[in-house]
C-alpha cells in the first residue's frame, strides 16, 4: 500500500521553538582615551531558539568578540 509521510518542516519547528536569546537594538560604544567614540555594535537584533546552530561571522573588528562577550556578561 502506498502512504504518503509528511515532510519535516524544520523551519517551522525551530519558528515555535523558545528563544533562549534576544537582543533588540543592542548598541556598544567605547572610547579611546583621547576621547573619541568607537562604535563596536549598532542596532544589533537577533534572537536564537532551541535547537538551532549559530555562527557569528566576518572580518576583524567588526564586533564580534564584543557581541559575545556581552552575550556572556563580560562586558
Amino acid at each position: 500500500a502506498d502512504f504518503a509521510v509528511p515532510a519535516f518542516d524544520q523551519a517551522a519547528a525551530l519558528s515555535r521553538a523558545p528563544v533562549l536569546i534576544a537582543a533588540s537594538g543592542l548598541n556598544k560604544v567605547y572610547r579611546t582615551q583621547g576621547g573619541e567614540q568607537v562604535i563596536a555594535l549598532k542596532d544589533v537584533d537577533f534572537d536564537m531558539r532551541d535547537g538551532e546552530f549559530v555562527t557569528v561571522v566576518g572580518p576583524s573588528g567588526c564586533g564580534k568578540s564584543t557581541l559575545l562577550k556581552i552575550l556572556a556578561g563580560i562586558l
